[in-house]
């Protein structure tokens, strides 16, 4: 984005700027604003010639350049500006994005990293760095970013799965780390305090990599034989892992040794006892009674293991309905979604609201600009399948002035995603802005509302025949109203259609996808399903139902869609 021209501030305190710079700097950038950019550039560089030491007047100049494509002039303009100024916030930024397009991502990042210790709250910056950081990862241990890197995977405005690639290579390069990844035995991990970055990855993302998942399978079979007490001095680090076990849905391979101590554990009773934490690691404690008197320590493990899906289960029953769900394939789908509500989600990423002209031109990239008129206040937004609600929370605070209904089959997945807008505590996400409901797609036609976007993404291929719940959409589309679809493609599922094929052997329950799961990961790696290793849904149970076994799917190539 453009940022209008800085206007000059005097460079030290109690210094004055020269008249001849001052009016340079004037003419600069009265040009500037007026679009007369090469006046504007000679105006400021004329400024400089007078007064060197004004750091708006370098930004000024770096801006204009970069915009003329004079990358190596506008990187020594915008250096001096943050030379002058280290905490010259938009030159760094500027900087950053210079790097980036060059290809330097070691100076972005230093530039991104300037940027955020400055604003931290700011969501361009924010985004910026977690975008730089997602494509980066790392051969030299680097222990300041590392806390960098720990501290915005605890953010609830940063997405961080996006952060768990270059999260994961930092960890690598700590010894202990790499000789338990290398061996698979968690003695080299368990016996040393857990750096801060993997207790943030293990409770704020999913770690999706077979290496990984053969050392935490041991580890969670050693916590289950030998975890002294709550004070054992691993216990950290058994939180955090009880808190990834709980994200992927149990998705671990489980020993009929395991199963069996698993099944003699005692969480019953007001007093909470490492037993807790045993099942924590294996199955689900909701159904457990909340300890009382509990060591501060354990008070977050808690709140994650029962009070907050008692919290869900408590919004779910809460959840009104909008129509009944009477059609077959519906009724399934929903069945799928309320055994594994999919996705589960703890964070979603900073976004400064926008008006829809501006979004839909964003995606489509269309040239000329798209022309529309002004959007409506509020503008009338459906997300039609919100699932577990990430995407309606990304809607409601990416469209500006939204008033959002969000509709689901699953009332287990409107509880989930109730309580995340929840607690968010963003008041875009509150109940007047973003409304849950339960709904089938195929009768809300009966609804009064009409809708100035409607957004249907990965929901219309779940339906027995997609088109009519696309004609029903469009039923309830006012006549300037916009729409965002998505579809499965064929062409680019060929590794998922592999190992569907492989899944119809296995039951659908969670011990069938585990099963499921390890038969893949025991794949030779040039077989045509390995390829669904690599992505993140594999290592969740719900998301390995989700791609793998569904209830009911379509896959569709761009002329069936044309068709359509």
């Amino acid at each position: 984005m453009q940022h209008p021209p800085k206007r000059p501030s005097a460079a030290q305190p109690g210094s004055t700027i020269p008249p001849a710079a001052l009016c340079a700097m004037q003419s600069a950038l009265a040009a500037h604003k007026a679009g007369q950019h090469t006046d504007a550039i000679r105006g400021y560089r004329q400024a400089l010639k007078h007064a060197p030491g004004l750091p708006e007047a370098h930004y000024n100049l770096g801006i204009l350049l970069k915009a003329a494509g004079q990358s190596r002039a506008a990187e020594r303009a915008l250096g001096d500006a943050v030379r002058l100024r280290p905490s010259y916030q938009r030159a760094h930024v500027a900087l950053a994005d210079l790097f980036d397009r060059s290809g330097n991502a070691a100076k972005a990042l230093r530039h991104r990293l300037d940027a955020y210790r400055l604003t931290p709250d700011d969501p361009g910056v924010l985004s910026g760095l977690v975008a730089r950081l997602g494509s980066m990862r790392f051969s030299q241990a680097d222990p300041r970013l590392a806390e960098i890197v720990a501290e915005l995977l605890r953010r609830d405005d940063v997405e961080g799965q996006r952060l768990a690639p270059a999260a994961l290579s930092l960890l690598a390069l700590d010894e202990h780390i790499a000789m338990a990844l290398r061996t698979s035995d968690p003695g080299a991990l368990s016996q040393t305090d857990p750096p801060p970055l993997l207790l943030a990855l293990l409770e704020r993302a999913i770690i999706a990599e077979p290496a990984w998942e053969r050392l935490l399978t041991r580890l969670r079979a050693e916590l289950l034989r030998d975890f002294a007490g709550l004070d054992d001095r691993r216990a950290r680090l058994a939180q955090a892992l009880a808190a990834q076990m709980l994200a992927t849905d149990y998705a671990y391979a489980v020993s009929p040794a395991e199963a069996i101590a698993v099944a003699e554990l005692q969480t019953v009773g007001p007093v909470l006892t490492p037993d807790h934490l045993r099942h924590a690691l294996y199955e689900p404690l909701a159904s457990s009674e909340p300890p009382t008197d509990l060591p501060a320590a354990w008070i977050d493990f808690v709140e994650t293991h029962i009070a907050r899906p008692r919290a869900e289960q408590a919004a779910a029953a809460a959840i009104e309905t909008l129509t009944p769900i009477e059609d077959q394939t519906s009724q399934a789908v929903r069945d799928q979604y309320t055994a594994l509500p999919y996705p589960r989600w703890l964070a979603t990423r900073a976004i400064a609201a926008q008006p829809r002209r501006t979004i839909l031109q964003g995606m489509l990239s269309a040239n000329p600009p798209l022309s529309r008129p002004p959007d409506p206040r509020p503008l009338q937004v459906l997300v039609a399948g919100c699932g577990t609600g990430k995407h309606a929370v990304d809607v409601a605070t990416r469209f500006a002035d939204a008033k959002v209904l969000a509709v689901d089959l699953s009332r287990r997945s409107l509880g989930y995603a109730q309580r995340q807008a929840e607690r968010l505590r963003d008041p875009r996400l509150a109940k007047d802005r973003l409304r849950f409901a339960e709904a089938d797609i195929l009768a809300l036609g009966s609804l009064q509302d009409r809708f100035d976007h409607i957004e249907a993404m990965g929901v219309l291929h779940h339906l027995a025949d997609p088109l009519d719940g696309w004609q029903v959409l469009c039923h309830l589309l006012k006549p300037d109203g916009t729409m965002r679809i998505g579809l499965y493609s064929r062409r680019g599922r060929a590794a998922i259609q592999a190992a569907q094929r492989i899944a119809n052997d296995f039951a659908r329950d969670a011990q069938g996808l585990r099963s499921l799961r390890q038969a893949i990961l025991a794949l030779p790696s040039d077989h045509p399903a390995a390829p669904v290793r690599k992505g993140l849904d594999f290592y969740t149970l719900n998301g390995a139902r989700d791609t793998l076994a569904h209830a009911q799917e379509h896959d569709f190539t761009l002329p069936e869609i044309g068709a359509l």
